[in-house]
């Protein structure tokens, strides 16, 4: 009961704090980069966002097969469907890539960008593919950790990427930084967790190492 508590009040606070830097952050970024910098801006978080909740579905079925392998006490096997998810995910991160590549490269068209905006436009995209990339060949530790009842561990890593974003804020408006690289910085921010999770993952399962795993059996019945 005292870990469902906390993880109630971690993920309450997260969520409180990072809508209330948003909600206080947003009217300094409109008025730093004016409405069509800030357009390009939200446009490519338009699309950052659906790729985050576009998971078919896998991020439920992994956290029970997980829990399961953990309700076991089979770190062994949670090892193996961990290596299994990484390989398989990190084909989902390389489609994504390809296709925001390929809305970078068509936002001159698609989007009725002028010049200097879909070249900027086209940078974001590069570095939305590799960051999303990233994000689903670690997903899985991210499922592992909610799955060991760690969700409120991290939600707290989440509050540190808050705080971040408004230090960012802060740098972009006092520093000058353009569009581009202050979407570049949001991304690198957002990648902190994962690092984070990499290693409290090695924790929990003593010997996971980082690796891909080829097993389309094990995969399977979460698909």
């Amino acid at each position: 009961m005292k870990r469902i508590i906390g993880n109630l009040a971690w993920t309450t606070a997260s969520r409180l704090l990072d809508a209330a830097v948003r909600f206080l952050t947003v009217p300094i970024v409109l008025a730093h980069f004016g409405k069509l910098d800030f357009g390009l801006l939200a446009l490519a978080y338009s699309i950052a966002v659906f790729l985050a909740i576009a998971d078919f579905g896998l991020n439920v079925n992994a956290i029970r097969r997980l829990s399961e392998y953990l309700v076991a006490g089979d770190t062994a096997g949670a090892g193996r469907l961990v290596r299994a998810c990484s390989y398989y995910y990190g084909w989902i991160g390389v489609v994504n890539f390809v296709a925001v590549v390929g809305v970078g490269t068509m936002g001159a068209s698609w989007f009725n960008l002028e010049p200097a905006q879909a070249r900027d436009f086209f940078w974001m995209m590069i570095a939305l593919g590799f960051a999303t990339l990233l994000y689903w060949c670690f997903a899985v530790h991210r499922q592992l950790i909610q799955a060991a009842g760690q969700l409120g561990w991290d939600e707290r890593n989440n509050l540190v990427c808050t705080l971040g974003l408004a230090l960012l804020v802060w740098w972009t408006v006092s520093g000058g930084l353009d569009v581009v690289n202050y979407f570049f910085a949001s991304l690198a921010i957002g990648a902190i967790p994962i690092a984070l999770r990499v290693w409290k993952v090695r924790r929990l399962i003593p010997g996971l190492s980082i690796g891909f795993q080829r097993d389309w059996q094990l995969f399977e019945p979460m698909v």
